[in-house]
């Protein structure tokens, strides 16, 4: 075992550096953590895999690639113009180019809005956004991360809110009073342009309706925001998904049908299904 772990640890030269003075007992106490950086490799260009140690446990990150640095760059100058930031994990994404996506049949008619905003953008016009739907792995995240880096050329901030991470992080901020939802939402609100991804598929609670969700999406239409969501659920099906969710229907039919009505209006009713 020792040896096929030391004979993988010599095909990583910075690991192998850090590593070269540990003894075989350290080494196998955390071949399951070496392994796992070994096999990473790099998550994008620009990137690798860096370990640390600290109080005889090993650490694993993904660090720039100094040999990388125009990506790097590249990717910082997008990122600042994010005002909500895409997970930690999803660097790689900042690189994506919408003039590099392989447009397939049932994406076309994305292309088309896609291009029709950015048309409006550039000509200062205001614009409707879209529902972008389909089943899950359709591309519906990666083409509209593609048209939010794309916008950051304009000089646009942008935000990309996964809808599930922000009930999450609305609950950590309600039970952590350092944090507050309030200032997370405003720079939901307040972006040139949103992506409200995945909706529906949390279980959002009366609560988290009509003191998160309904907000920013009546702030962004009476401001003229422009915004996209993605689903697997059409906008009709999402309706439903809403009204069979709910704790107490009659209670919170008026909530309900206004999160419709201006899901609606900040789309223009554009519904396109990507598969």
């Amino acid at each position: 075992m020792i040896k096929f772990l030391k004979e993988e640890i010599k095909k990583n030269k910075e690991i192998s550096e850090t590593l070269k003075d540990c003894s075989d007992d350290f080494l196998l106490r955390n071949s399951s953590i070496i392994f796992t950086a070994l096999d990473k490799g790099n998550i994008s260009e620009g990137y690798k895999v860096s370990i640390k140690i600290s109080d005889d446990i090993i650490e694993w990150d993904y660090v720039p690639d100094s040999k990388d640095a125009k990506l790097v760059e590249k990717i910082h100058q997008i990122r600042k113009h994010y005002n909500y930031k895409l997970p930690s994990d999803w660097e790689k994404f900042y690189l994506i180019d919408l003039n590099d996506v392989n447009w397939t049949e049932n994406k076309r008619e994305f292309a088309i809005h896609a291009k029709r905003i950015i048309k409006s953008i550039e000509e200062n016009k205001e614009t409707k956004g879209l529902w972008l739907y389909g089943i899950n792995n359709s591309g519906k995240t990666f083409a509209s991360i593609a048209l939010l880096n794309m916008l950051t050329k304009h000089n646009k901030k942008v935000s990309f809110v996964s809808i599930s991470e922000l009930v999450s992080k609305t609950q950590y901020s309600i039970n952590n009073p350092e944090e507050s939802y309030g200032l997370l939402n405003e720079k939901i609100k307040k972006s040139d342009v949103v992506v409200l991804d995945d909706l529906g598929s949390e279980r959002p609670t009366p609560w988290f309706k009509e003191n998160v969700l309904l907000p920013i999406i009546d702030y962004r239409f009476k401001a003229n925001k422009l915004t996209i969501i993605t689903s697997n659920s059409s906008i009709k099906k999402y309706a439903n998904k809403l009204k069979s969710r709910s704790q107490n229907p009659e209670i919170e039919e008026d909530t309900n049908n206004k999160i419709i009505s201006r899901l609606k209006d900040l789309t223009g009713n554009n519904e396109i299904n990507i598969g």
